[in-house]
């Protein structure tokens, strides 16, 4: 608690409230599991090999690498300010988080020379001189991505109530990344 207020006071007041992401939030207290009413009709059921499962409760210390809640709509807001596609007063803070800290893995092959390297809330996979930058997310019966191409301003939002055992982060990896690295407008129509 460097910051004097608890970690979901902290990201309410320096993110959510900055970005008007209305519909995230952490979904856990110290003793159980608290959702908002607003969010309880819309909260998506988790799955594990295509069973529904109850959101599990997640010990206090370590909720902030797996508690939260979001909307895709809240998320599209989030990925907009990581593109500078609006602009507020943590714009500068979130362009921070895009710099190359250390390698992650190195991909080379004949097709491709591409590097992974960690960022500072991020993965950025590079290509040639192009860049993704990406997150992936996951918890029992939940699992999600964020992604985006910083050149050309283009992202992806992908949640699915599923596990990570049924469809696994590097399927999702596999699918944003690439998509996002080659994209060319003029082969999409929309």
């Amino acid at each position: 608690m460097k910051a004097g207020v608890p970690f979901e006071q902290l990201v309410k007041d320096k993110i959510l409230n900055v970005l008007a992401m209305d519909d995230t939030g952490t979904c856990m207290n110290a003793t159980g599991i608290s959702l908002p009413n607003a969010i309880k009709d819309r909260f998506a059921k988790g799955h594990i090999g295509g069973k529904e499962v109850n959101h599990e409760f997640i010990p206090e210390a370590i909720q902030a690498a797996g508690a939260m809640y979001s909307t895709a709509n809240d998320l599209l807001k989030y990925l907009s300010a990581n593109m500078g596609l609006i602009h507020t007063e943590i714009n500068d803070p979130m362009e921070k988080t895009h710099l190359i800290r250390h390698l992650f893995a190195e991909s080379s092959n004949h097709t491709t020379l591409s590097d992974t390297y960690i960022g500072l809330g991020g993965v950025i996979t590079t290509d040639f001189g192009k860049e993704v930058i990406w997150h992936t997310g996951a918890v029992d019966g939940y699992s999600s991505i964020i992604a985006f191409n910083p050149e050309k301003q283009i992202g992806i939002v992908i949640l699915c109530s599923c596990d990570t055992k049924d469809v696994p982060a590097s399927e999702m990896i596999n699918f944003a990344v690439p998509f996002l690295l080659h994209y060319h407008t003029n082969n999409y129509k929309v």
